[in-house]
């Protein structure tokens, strides 16, 4: 937006961050800085804010309650396309959440249609994270998000906060939602699943919500058997060395056929002649 009207914008970003996120991020024009860290991207702000005068478009302190209201108003699309498309109202919408934009934003349009009459009742709205922040907030039944502790580094980075916002957890009492994490491993194989089974490669971020959906079912959270959308929110090519790092090593085969069905049987466990899989192609996700 900043490109289109002829706006300078500076942009904190973190070292760790992907190269392809960076790229998407410094193509627009933006000045683009990496930060060392989130809580730096904050202070750094804060200081451009006092000192310049800067427009902040979103969070830089504590109680975290989210980004500019304008940004989150655009997520509403996304709660109405759920309502839209489905001609029905799910029992339970499952979101990937972080400071929870997105997830806050997609219920004000679901709710919103309620209160217009449009649909009858809310779904059950969780709340798939990496370290927990909602999940402890509502355990304690507090009304602040405090941060939690990063045991370790997530391969969920467009998500992986220790920290959620207000709203988020709004959203979660107000539909009795739950919220449950999931951990790198259990994204890792959802990732690879929607790719092999679905035909959908989304970043590693985008499956946490389908990573966590089992917990949310075991913990009797949502019903097998009810109606649900699990929201895929990214495409994997914001972070493919993270996707490639987890799949096996691509085998090399030499310009003649035969060599072609021995390294599909030895690298994947698909005998191409007789049309079937060994317990070792799966793990390419099919089997």
């Amino acid at each position: 937006m900043s490109a289109r009207a002829g706006l300078p914008c500076v942009m904190f970003t973190t070292q760790r961050f992907p190269l392809a996120m960076k790229t998407q991020m410094a193509v627009y024009g933006t000045y683009l800085l990496a930060a060392p860290t989130v809580q730096d991207r904050w202070s750094l702000m804060e200081t451009g804010v006092d000192k310049l005068g800067w427009f902040p478009v979103t969070v830089f302190g504590y109680p975290f309650f989210g980004s500019n209201c304008y940004g989150i108003e655009g997520y509403k699309t996304i709660g109405y396309e759920i309502i839209d498309q489905l001609d029905a109202v799910p029992d339970h919408v499952v979101f990937p959440v972080g400071a929870g934009d997105a997830f806050s934003g997609a219920f004000k349009a679901i709710d919103e249609y309620r209160r217009a009459g449009v649909i009858d009742r809310l779904p059950a709205m969780h709340a798939a994270e990496v370290y927990g922040p909602l999940e402890q907030a509502l355990a304690r039944d507090a009304d602040v998000v405090e941060a939690v502790e990063t045991p370790e580094p997530t391969v969920a980075i467009s998500v992986g906060s220790n920290l959620s916002t207000f709203q988020a957890l709004d959203v979660l009492r107000r539909t009795g939602g739950a919220a449950r994490s999931a951990s790198n491993a259990q994204m890792l194989q959802a990732q690879r699943d929607l790719g092999a089974l679905e035909g959908i490669w989304v970043e590693t971020s985008s499956a946490l919500s389908v990573a966590a959906l089992p917990r949310l079912v075991a913990d009797g959270a949502v019903d097998p058997d009810s109606l649900v959308v699990a929201v895929l929110t990214s495409n994997g090519l914001k972070d493919p060395d993270t996707t490639a790092a987890a799949l096996p090593p691509i085998p090399d085969c030499a310009a003649d056929f035969d060599s072609v069905l021995d390294t599909l049987a030895a690298g994947y466990g698909f005998d191409a002649r007789e049309n079937t899989v060994t317990a070792t192609g799966r793990a390419t996700g099919r089997g």
